[in-house]
């Protein structure tokens, strides 16, 4: 099992922004999604020979937030910035999302600047299971 602590992410509603480019429309990560993925980069590379990223196989992924303040957040939009910052090419931890079969998501007490607790395990493949 692979313990991360990482910074808080920011919302889904605040990491992409339309762009109007002529007559189309191109979505763009936007600044404060590239200083995240970069901050969450900069942190794994130090980790990266203790754990021997990328993980292969079907994973778990349990994650544990710490909001920075008592504001209101949808736990849900946080989830995908997270996910995002962890795969290839950006964090490494493993090739794509798509290989979490498990998700375990939970809220707990505020930490000045916040905080994002992540565990990551292989399983057993979902399909395998009877």
């Amino acid at each position: 099992m692979i313990e991360l602590e990482l910074p808080f992410p920011p919302s889904s509603n605040t990491y992409y922004r339309s762009v109007r480019m002529g007559q189309s429309c191109r979505v763009l990560m936007s600044k404060r999604g590239r200083e995240y993925k970069q901050e969450v980069k900069d942190i794994l590379s130090t980790k990266h020979k203790q754990f021997g990223f990328p993980i292969d196989g079907r994973l778990f992924v349990g994650i544990r937030l710490h909001p920075p303040n008592r504001r209101k957040l949808d736990i849900d939009n946080r989830i995908k910035p997270l996910l995002d910052s962890l795969s290839v090419p950006f964090g490494c931890v493993y090739d794509d999302d798509e290989s979490i079969d498990r998700l375990l998501v939970t809220r707990h007490e505020i930490i000045k600047g916040g905080l994002a607790v992540v565990t990551i395990e292989q399983i057993v493949a979902v399909d395998s299971v009877q």
